[in-house]
């Protein structure tokens, strides 16, 4: 999923730092019982942030372990299994019967048009579900986007329920109510995960069953695989114990039998008799997987990576804008906040929504009503001009800094003309492809993506926007 050809920065600008005791502070509200007032109006309390901070980023995202495989996600620090490797890190955008509002589109064909369609997820725990009337998709960004899946090497999986918390602003007298997302995610280890692993995720096998894709390993070849392994070790050793040679030969025989019953089981075997045996030293229930991909050092995954959890989600404190990103420990002036990988909507009208009527069980757009009655949320976190019809969305949690601007008092940490502490920035001189990328016209542009970088000092706990 993280195949993603160029990177944009954002930075941080030089200004006045906020106060330490403004920076450690988060809008929280107190309202009475069933009073019904605005609640970004109500009596705010200065409460401490519970951030889990970290002075040593734990969280990177740097070139895949899996060959060609673009981007991926490192961990430096041990999970046991069970263990939360993000939580509330990021919201989830749900999109409403997404493909049902195409109708209006004289080419309709039921589906989208868009580069998200491999970084969607289905919106099937309760608290998403009832948002669509069909069917509903969601953009899990962090972990449900960033991370790639190698289906013998799983080592998170989500939680059964996603976090859903609408009590920030009152729905029918807040006018920031509905703006953004109330949903968020869990993702925990489903097994102990070592220091310097790269995290993958279950695309499931349906994702992988698509023409492009059918030579990749699945599960089943894993499981299929390691029984052929322990088999063909036995019989090396029987060779050995009987003084006989053991050479290349008898591996390249292996696995041309094998590749009679499954070519996909049979790529993982080595033809070579040292590389077989350096295949047996790698984890012992993974020894198969193990051998495909490579195994980068910790200092590697920090020379090469650009840190992904400098930033935490807490409420924000300008009134109506929800959640906001707030430092996790101190990033100094000109280093990176968070990379922000983008998936582009060429046609920005894809994200309208139109009143939708059920004929034959199936939702279709009103003919007597043809004018849009809104857009999807998703429109709120992504960046466009309005003279362009190209839209670009963020996949991480850049997606959280909040606007801020010095024309006018947003209130909070934003008051009193501060202006913002962020920019945005095209990441040239970490990523190679990005400069070629942004030479593309529309028509050949296909996918980009962004890191932020500072411009400014910042202390732990400040909130950021740009």
């Amino acid at each position: 999923m993280t195949m993603i050809p160029s990177i944009l920065l954002v930075s941080l600008i030089t200004m006045n730092p906020y106060p330490s005791s403004a920076s450690a502070i988060a809008n929280r509200t107190e309202c009475k019982d069933g009073k019904e007032e605005n609640l970004a109006s109500c009596e705010v309390q200065g409460e401490e942030i519970s951030i889990n901070s970290n002075d040593e980023c734990t969280l990177y995202l740097a070139p895949s372990s899996i060959p060609n495989s673009g981007f991926g996600m490192y961990t430096t620090i041990p999970y046991k299994k069970g263990s939360p490797i993000s939580e509330n890190d990021a919201p989830s955008i749900i999109n409403t019967d997404i493909n049902s509002h195409q109708c209006h589109k004289e080419d309709y064909k039921d589906v989208v048009d868009w580069s998200h369609s491999d970084y969607v997820w289905a919106a099937d725990s309760e608290n998403m579900f009832y948002e669509s009337k069909s069917s509903g998709s969601v953009i899990s960004v962090m972990l449900g986007s960033l991370a790639n899946s190698h289906q013998g090497l799983v080592n998170i999986e989500e939680k059964e329920d996603d976090i859903y918390d609408d009590s920030m602003l009152h729905r029918s007298i807040d006018p920031g109510a509905g703006a953004f997302s109330y949903h968020a995610r869990t993702w925990v280890a489903s097994m102990d995960i070592d220091a310097g692993e790269e995290i993958f995720i279950d695309y499931s096998d349906a994702y992988f069953n698509r023409e492009k894709l059918k030579h990749a390993p699945r599960k089943t070849d894993f499981e299929q695989g390691k029984k052929i392994l322990d088999e063909i070790t036995a019989f090396l050793e029987r060779k050995k114990d009987a003084g006989e040679k053991v050479d290349d030969a008898d591996l390249s025989t292996f696995k041309n039998i094998v590749s009679i019953y499954s070519e996909r089981t049979a790529s993982l075997f080595p033809t070579t008799y040292s590389s077989f045996m350096e295949m047996l030293t790698a984890k012992p229930t993974d020894q198969l997987p193990w051998s495909t991909v490579s195994h980068p050092s910790i200092e590697w995954i920090t020379q090469n990576g650009i840190c992904l959890d400098n930033i935490a989600m807490e409420r924000s404190t300008i009134t109506q804008a929800g959640n906001g990103a707030f430092a996790r420990r101190f990033i100094g002036e000109g280093q990176v906040v968070t990379p922000a990988p983008l998936l582009q909507i060429m046609n920005r009208d894809t994200l309208k929504m139109y009143k939708l009527v059920e004929v034959e069980d199936k939702l279709v757009c009103d003919e007597n009503d043809t004018e849009p009655i809104g857009d999807q949320l998703l429109l709120n976190y992504c960046f466009g001009h309005v003279e362009s019809s190209l839209l670009l969305c963020p996949s991480s949690n850049a997606i959280i800094i909040n606007h801020c601007s010095d024309r006018q008092d947003w209130g909070g940490q934003c008051g009193g003309g501060k202006g913002p502490n962020a920019m945005y920035r095209w990441a040239t001189d970490w990523d190679t492809n990005t400069e070629e990328w942004l030479s593309l016209s529309l028509e050949e542009m296909q996918e980009v993506s962004i890191p932020f970088m500072f411009r400014m000092d910042v202390n732990t706990k400040e909130r950021l926007c740009y």
